[in-house]
């Protein structure tokens, strides 16, 4: 096989597994994080805790994530936003917070400072994007002749290729969730000994092991990518086409991972929590679909008429 239809095979197999992988993961993402979200939003419990609001915000996100970023990759190409891992982010800070022992800390685990957080983040995020924004103009490609939205100054590409897409926006968030992860499980390991109602610790045991182990799928499908995204900035590969072509199928294929990290929450919580499928067969059954067959009854009844 020549070099050239090498590198054709290998743009063709990346371009499959995009588009294939990419569309199970749609499907399956989006069907899950709406079973969250309507778990998270159906039950007290979860409405008034301050955790189960940041991971509700991180299902909404990764569903506006899947319906967007996997086929157009306009938001992490362009902009660099990810909110599904900063809520993983608050979600397992929170937890570390929550499960502590001293009540001051325990204060800040409040679905009121939630609230303000996530709207400050949000305000953060623009504002930290602008120049992203004023940086991006369009130009004339030399090989297809088409306009094309890229980076022009040199100095900001590589602001944006380390500073911004690896360390702000990959290795710090990783890291401080990795660290008060393992903080939130030594707690939740003390958590015995607290005087605690047998509800309320159920409820923080079950929450911190689902944050826990959605941080660790973010860490394993993040960091083959992250190795690759490096490789491709610091490499120059103009004339190795080869090399080149296979960097971009392994970039393919590693953010074909990554994305499944914003689709497989909901399989989470279901393999990690027996309290968790519990709650989902309750919202699903008990509320929602006994809501729905008394609105029929209702409706299919005969109302006698009085003459």
């Amino acid at each position: 096989m020549s070099s050239s239809s090498y590198i054709l095979f290998l743009n063709y197999l990346g371009n499959q597994i995009v588009i294939y992988v990419g569309i199970c993961v749609v499907v399956a993402g989006i069907l899950g994080e709406s079973l969250n979200i309507i778990v998270f939003l159906s039950l007290r419990t979860f409405r008034q805790n301050s955790c189960a609001f940041y991971l509700t915000i991180m299902s909404t996100v990764n569903i506006c994530q899947l319906l967007s970023s996997l086929f157009n990759r306009v938001i992490p190409t362009k902009l660099d936003i990810d909110w599904s891992k900063t809520s993983v982010f608050y979600s397992v800070i929170d937890q570390y917070l929550a499960t502590c022992a001293s009540l001051h800390w325990q204060r800040w685990a409040d679905i009121r400072v939630a609230h303000r957080l996530t709207a400050v983040n949000i305000l953060i995020w623009i504002l930290y994007n602008i120049p992203i924004l004023v940086y991006y103009n369009y130009i004339v490609s030399n090989t297809n002749q088409q306009a094309i939205c890229v980076i022009t100054d040199r100095i900001f590409i590589q602001f944006n290729n380390y500073a911004n897409r690896f360390l702000v926006g990959k290795f710090l968030p990783i890291c401080i969730t990795c660290i008060f992860g393992v903080l939130a499980l030594y707690n939740v390991k003390n958590i015995a000994r607290r005087a605690l109602p047998v509800a309320r610790r159920a409820l923080e045991k079950q929450l911190t092991i689902m944050v826990l182990l959605q941080a660790v799928v973010m860490l394993f499908t993040n960091i083959p990518y992250i190795i690759t995204y490096l490789l491709q900035a610091s490499l120059d590969l103009t004339g190795y086409p080869v090399i080149s072509a296979q960097v971009q199928f392994a970039l393919s294929v590693t953010m074909s991972v990554l994305y499944m990290s914003f689709a497989t929450s909901f399989y989470i919580y279901c393999w990690a929590s027996n309290r968790f499928r519990r709650q989902l067969k309750y919202v699903l059954f008990d509320i929602h679909f006994n809501r729905c067959r008394e609105r029929t009854i209702r409706t299919n009844q005969i109302v006698p008429v009085v003459a």
